[in-house]
């Protein structure tokens, strides 16, 4: 009776194990083919890749002032009101929007893409893993 169930221990840990591995892989894959982002999310290199972009300044409109990415439009969570409108005029369809925000620590990129999602059901939005401080990184717009 021990041997049984020693074996039986033994097949359902292998099991698990044959299991686990293709799903790990998997996870990986697709976290690679992402730019290595979460869902929803991009890195700097992968957002400039793409041909079409809407850049989404979500910092408030004093720090928009002062710099921006060319041609971003400014949409904040505390003037979403006044400001979608700037935003909807230019989008169209097949357009990916990346929004960002001061830098990966910030969560008005995330607010603003939520909302998108949710409350337009745009489906190309993402957000900027580095931010603001991750564009000027790349070179000064």
């Amino acid at each position: 009776m021990r041997t049984d169930r020693a074996s039986m221990c033994r097949v359902a840990g292998c099991l698990l194990l044959i299991a686990a591995v293709p799903a790990a892989v998997s996870a990986w894959l697709g976290r690679e083919a992402r730019g290595g982002a979460q869902a929803g999310q991009v890195t700097v290199g992968v957002a400039h890749q793409w041909s079409r972009v809407l850049w989404v300044d979500a910092r408030p409109e004093e720090a928009f002032a002062v710099a921006h990415w060319p041609d971003a439009v400014n949409l904040t969570p505390a003037n979403w009101d006044s400001q979608i409108d700037g935003l909807m005029e230019r989008w169209e369809p097949g357009l990916r929007i990346v929004v960002y925000c001061d830098d990966s620590a910030c969560g008005s990129s995330e607010a603003v893409a939520g909302r998108l999602r949710q409350e337009y059901g745009l489906p190309e939005v993402h957000v900027l893993t580095a931010g603001w401080a991750g564009l000027v990184g790349e070179g000064e717009p």
